[in-house]
């Protein structure tokens, strides 16, 4: 089964943190990949740009406004895994958040399917 890890919020939230809590939120992470590498559970991970980098498009074209309110908290970062549960990917998430001190989203990857 596949699902994505998603750490979303306000980038002050993260860099505003003491520089001991950072030093150890990127060690953590640092040790979290490469174990989910070493287990073949991690398919891929991203680090997303500053939130001043977000456009936003919408179906008339390129909103020229400020963040919309639907919005919600911009995404920081994104982990795709491969897992054999979702027992197993909640146990990740559970480890993440504890590790990053923040809230982890967990969404499962659904099968696609394309019509001529």
């Amino acid at each position: 089964m596949r699902y994505l890890l998603l750490l979303r919020g306000a980038e002050a939230e993260f860099v505003d943190r003491p520089q001991e809590a950072l030093e150890s939120e990127v060690a953590f992470l640092s040790r979290f990949e490469d174990e989910l590498a070493m287990s073949s559970e991690l398919e891929w991970s991203e680090v997303l740009g500053s939130d001043a980098q977000v456009e936003f498009v919408s179906p008339g074209g390129l909103e020229e406004s400020e963040r919309p309110q639907s919005a919600g908290a911009p995404l920081r970062r994104i982990w795709a895994i491969r897992v054999e549960n979702e027992a197993r990917a909640l146990a990740l998430a559970g480890e993440l958040a504890d590790g990053v001190a923040a809230r982890i989203e967990v969404r499962e990857c659904l099968a696609s399917s394309q019509r001529p």
